[in-house]
């Protein structure tokens, strides 16, 4: 099961013209992107999984038409990572 929520996001205007997020504001911290993975389009919108400076995983979904991004919360599917 899966959740989403609006994020505020920070996204830079990559050379082919796709928004690379470069970080984004969850529960009061900035989460600061280090790179970004899979992106593939659905009815939601664009979906980027992308990985904190920390290590873990998120994918944030954007919608270009309502210039609006959300946050898909699947806790089970990415853990935070216990290696030190």
């Amino acid at each position: 099961m899966s959740s989403e929520s609006p994020v505020d996001v920070e996204a830079e205007l990559a050379a082919d013209g796709r928004l690379h997020p470069v970080a984004f504001t969850w529960e009061g911290g900035r989460i600061v992107i280090r790179s970004w993975g899979r992106i593939w389009d659905s009815a939601a919108g664009r979906h980027m999984l992308v990985m904190a400076a920390s290590g873990r995983v998120f994918e944030l979904v954007h919608q270009p038409e309502e210039g609006s991004w959300r946050l898909v919360d699947r806790p089970t599917m990415f853990p935070p990572s216990t290696v030190a």
